[in-house]
């Protein structure tokens, strides 16, 4: 079966978005891809040129623009995450034929073929959070995280499930309990997991294997997520870090 991918992304984060098509194009089964969606909130025309390099990468107008700002948890981060559920819901939406589609944090990079363990019967998988790779006593809290989410079927189900989630990211708060900012997106999508669970047919994968942000990832890993933490707070130390150097390397020509 084939399947599309699908991200957000805008100017500031640009060595993200290269690293992430480039190693689609080196590491997947590009006969499974119908398209790759790049959901632009703010890209330059060289970058958008890019991207294009690769016939399956569809550049769609977002009709935002969140800036290049990339600092962690600003205005213009908020606006480009926040934005990720209602985008996804429109690439759903308009698909002529559509595909599962699966949406990954453009800060990912693709190790090897991850989409034989997305079990397309399940209406949709959400990558289950793990401690692993964090510190002890991390604010977040919530069951889930959406820097992997795939919705493998296109009902009025999985439909309610994606405004679920969009109305619980105005409702979640942005303090966590030792009153630090917490992001609300992967709260808010573990809320509408907890409401629609038990009616829906919904699966998981675990974080370490599907989103990994651990230094020393385990062999299994099938995406790098290269989140920002206080060891790695610029872009530049991001995709440079260990784990992600060889592909840096090897994508910045």
């Amino acid at each position: 079966m084939k399947y599309n991918i699908f991200t957000v992304l805008n100017e500031g984060y640009e060595k993200f978005g290269i690293l992430f098509v480039s190693s689609i194009i080196d590491k997947l089964d590009l006969d499974l891809i119908d398209n790759i969606f790049v959901y632009d909130t703010g890209l330059t025309t060289e970058t958008k040129n890019k991207l294009k390099i690769f016939e399956k990468v569809k550049i769609v107008d977002s009709g935002l623009d969140s800036g290049n700002d990339t600092s962690v948890h600003s205005v213009t981060w908020q606006k480009n995450v926040y934005s990720k559920a209602k985008l996804l819901k429109h690439c759903v939406e308009n698909q002529e034929i559509f595909y599962p589609t699966v949406m990954v944090d453009v800060d990912c990079i693709f190790i090897r073929e991850f989409f034989d363990l997305v079990d397309v019967t399940k209406d949709a998988i959400l990558c289950k959070r793990s401690m692993r790779g964090r510190v002890q006593g991390h604010q977040a809290t919530s069951s889930h995280i959406g820097s992997f989410f795939s919705l493998n079927k296109r009902t009025p189900e999985t439909m309610k499930f994606l405004d679920l989630w969009i109305s619980n990211i105005d409702k979640v708060s942005e303090k966590g309990e030792n009153g630090s900012y917490t992001p609300k997106e992967s709260p808010a999508l573990s809320l509408a997991y907890d409401e629609l669970n038990s009616d829906m047919n919904l699966g998981e994968l675990p974080e370490p294997i599907i989103a990994n942000i651990e230094i020393t990832p385990p062999h299994d890993a099938r995406i790098y997520h290269l989140k920002s933490d206080f060891r790695f707070l610029t872009i530049e130390s991001r995709v440079n870090q260990p784990r992600a150097i060889q592909y840096s390397e090897r994508y910045f020509l």
